[in-house]
């Protein structure tokens, strides 16, 4: 059992593996740890939410999270940071900045140290076990229509809002979209700008259009 500071409520764990930590000048510089087997049960709403999707048995969520920090080039990389479960899914994150400072003085006024920091590249994968097609069932049986008539529809609002403008997505991201609703196997989120992107820039960020330019934000199924 252990308790988070944000939440303060107590949450049933199998393990908590701290594999290794380093720290340069009271500054953390390496970091790899696990939490595995957390019950999601003892989240009301969660377990309700598993429950209506047709999970009969008490959902276990695994966290793992591997972080390194060079401070002589203020470089913070985050290797690995993946949140899954057993039979639902798993997702996985990692990515890279840089001119960031992890003095005292700097964590002091965060999140307004992060202004001089630049952004040089990120991957989000996710990989669906039975979760999205869960979903899916879901709502067919909600509608009373079939599982490829509820995956037509996903897709018809899809299509629907790029006609009209209201996505802000390009062609081949909507068709990337449209592959996996059909198959709900994995799909993979690149950004990867030619250079580093100071993080000032996100301040002029209108819409989904911006970010994926200013990133050159790629979308795989």
């Amino acid at each position: 059992m252990i308790t988070p500071v944000l939440s303060g409520e107590p949450i049933t764990v199998n393990e908590v593996v701290l594999y290794d930590f380093q720290q340069k000048d009271d500054v953390p510089t390496y970091m790899k740890f696990a939490v595995n087997g957390v019950s999601l049960k003892d989240s009301a709403e969660t377990s309700e939410m598993f429950a209506d999707l047709g999970y009969e048995k008490d959902v276990a969520a695994n966290f793992a999270t591997e972080y390194e920090y060079e401070a002589d080039g203020q470089t913070m990389r985050l290797k690995k940071f993946e949140v899954g479960a057993d039979n639902v899914g798993d997702i996985e994150m990692n990515f890279q900045v840089s001119n960031v400072s992890l003095d005292e003085e700097s964590l002091a006024s965060f999140p307004f140290s992060l202004f001089g920091a630049e952004f040089h590249n990120a991957k989000i994968t996710y990989k669906d076990d039975s979760f999205i097609e869960r979903i899916f069932e879901t709502t067919a049986e909600e509608q009373g229509i079939s599982v490829k008539e509820a995956k037509e529809n996903a897709i018809a609002d899809l299509e629907a809002d790029f006609q009209s403008g209201e996505s802000g997505l390009p062609e081949e991201f909507v068709n990337e979209m449209k592959n996996f609703i059909q198959d709900p196997d994995r799909f993979t989120i690149t950004f990867n700008p030619e250079q580093p992107v100071p993080m000032t820039s996100f301040m002029a960020v209108e819409g989904p259009e911006d970010v994926i330019e200013l990133l050159n934000v790629r979308f795989e199924s």
